[in-house]
Order: C-alpha cells, then structure tokens, then sequence
C-alpha cells in the first residue's frame, strides 16, 4: 500500500492525487497530441512575428545605403583585413559573386553541423531541405543582403560592391576565432546555447505543468519541472552567448575601422552594427516569449481536471 504523504502525490492510471487529497484526471494521448501541435503552431507564429519586427531597423539600414557609402566600405575592406592581420590566421575574404557561386555553395555546405551532416546522410528529405537552404542562403550573399564568417573554412563571404560595411562584423567573427580566448568560448557556446533553448521548447511542449500539491517525483522529474516552470526564461538565457559574441564582432569590427574610416562612416557603421544586433535580439525574445506561448497554450488545452467530489 503506498504512502501518498511519503511521496507528495500518487498517479494511478490516469488519475492524479496531490498531497492535499484533491484528484485529477489527466488528458488523453489524443488531446494531448493535439495540444501539442496547436501550441507548437502558436509558438512558432509568436517567433516569427517578433523575429520579422526585429529585423524592420537592419532591412531598412541596407535598404538606406547610398551607392557613395557602399564605395567607401569597398574602399575601406583591404586596409581593414590587413590591420587585422588575419591573414596570417589562414583567414580569407571570398566576393559573393556569381563567378563565385560554385564556392560559396560548397563552404556553406562544409559549415554545417556534424548532426545535419548525419542527417543529410540518412534522410533524402532532409539533405533535400538542408540543399535548398544552401542555395537559398547564397543567392542572399549573391544579392549583397546577408554576409558570413565560416569558421570551418576560415572564409569571409560578402558581396564587395554591396555589401562591404557587414566585412568589419564578419572580421569582428574571425578575431574572435583566431585571436581571442574569450569570443573563441562565446562561438564554441553557440551550438549549446541553442540546444539549451531548444531543450526548453521541447520541455515547454511535451511535459504538462503540476497542479497545486502535486509534487515532482525523481531527479529527471524534478529537473524538467524547474525547465517547465522556467522554459521562457532558460530559452531567452540560452542565446545570450549568441548575443555577446555578435556584440564582440561588432566591436572588434569598429576597432578595426577607427582610423581608416571617416568620422562619419564610422559613425554609420556603428549604428548599422546596432540595427543588425537588435534583429539578434530579436530572435532571442522571440524564442523565449515562443517558449512561454507554447507552454501555455499545451496546459491550457491538455492541463489536467480537477474531479469534483460527487
């Protein structure tokens, strides 16, 4: 006979009884499942509507350069690679063009995951997808929109004639890899930093939150109830060390930038950097305020009933 005061809370079949005496009948596999869908399609709305805001100040800063600043930025971008001396580094700036393309394609290819390697081997659909995605990705460097540091390669990629002023961020990326203890640990943090916010997530999805007296149950239990109870939170503190290591690049780009640019464009560089940063920002509030929506809404539609005494 079990003691329900000894364990705080008893579950059999598919009733729950608190340490307070109440009784609650837990959702079926089938509104569960249902819950965690709905929520999962809410979350994901809540992420991408917050994401699409944040990043309105970096559409508009690249849409707001005049063909005069792209030429002083291309101007600017060897005197800059050769202060950084990056070179030695085995560091290399590739211009996104069209002459290009083939190369730009295989280093992204090369910059994934070993996971989404793994998976591109034992799934079509995926290496399908993870192609696509490439192909997407590049036409963007092509269209002097995006720009990259890929650490595997130790290649900056960025359209010269474009989009040279994101050129001191993505050398801001490779001194932290090269030549900088600490933004080495930041970008080395960045795959956890993620799995720790998609761990919340999925926590947020798949555990229901504990009623009123109802106790966790085991150290698993116990550490994915304080996950549940937190999950926003620990999304949002997940991509810190994404936020700090942009913010590193960044200033390690304006460094390089003092002296070579103008006041002015200088000026202009640091403001672009900040508007570039906010739409990292904004990802991390969305994953977190993701996190909090889908929790919700999975207990709201599949959180336990109280059974009312007859």
């Amino acid at each position: 006979m079990s003691n329900v005061g000894a364990v705080g809370v008893q579950a059999q079949n598919n009733v729950i009884v608190t340490n307070d005496g109440k009784k609650y009948e837990k959702a079926g596999f089938a509104k569960s499942a249902g819950a965690i869908l709905a929520a999962n399609a809410v979350g994901g709305l809540v992420n991408v509507g917050v994401q699409k805001v944040g990043t309105v100040p970096f559409q508009s800063a690249i849409k707001n350069l005049t063909d005069a600043d792209k030429l002083v930025y291309k101007n600017a971008v060897d005197d800059a690679f050769l202060k950084s001396g990056l070179e030695s580094k085995g560091v290399y700036i590739l211009d996104a063009t069209e002459q290009n393309k083939d190369s730009i394609l295989k280093i992204i290819k090369n910059n994934q995951t070993a996971l989404q390697k793994k998976l591109s081997q034992k799934n079509k659909v995926f290496a399908n997808y993870m192609e696509n995605m490439s192909k997407n990705i590049t036409q963007i460097m092509l269209e002097g929109k995006n720009a990259a540091f890929m650490p595997a390669d130790n290649a900056i990629v960025f359209n010269k004639e474009n989009f040279s002023i994101a050129s001191f961020h993505e050398m801001g990326h490779a001194i932290n890899k090269n030549m900088s203890k600490f933004g080495k640990v930041l970008q080395k943090m960045r795959g956890l930093s993620v799995a720790l916010s998609v761990l919340a997530l999925g926590t947020a999805l798949l555990k229901r939150k504990k009623v009123e007296g109802e106790e966790p149950n085991g150290i698993f239990d116990k550490a994915t109830t304080f996950i549940k109870n937190n999950c926003g939170k620990i999304a949002f503190l997940g991509m810190l060390p994404v936020l700090l290591e942009e913010g590193l690049a960044s200033a390690n780009g304006v460094k390089l930038a003092k002296g070579i640019l103008s006041p002015e464009h200088l000026k202009k560089l640091k403001v672009f950097n900040v508007k570039a940063w906010f739409s990292y920002a904004a990802a991390a509030v969305g994953m977190g305020l993701a996190t909090y929506a889908a929790s919700h809404i999975r207990d709201k539609i599949a959180g336990p009933k109280e059974i009312q005494k007859s």
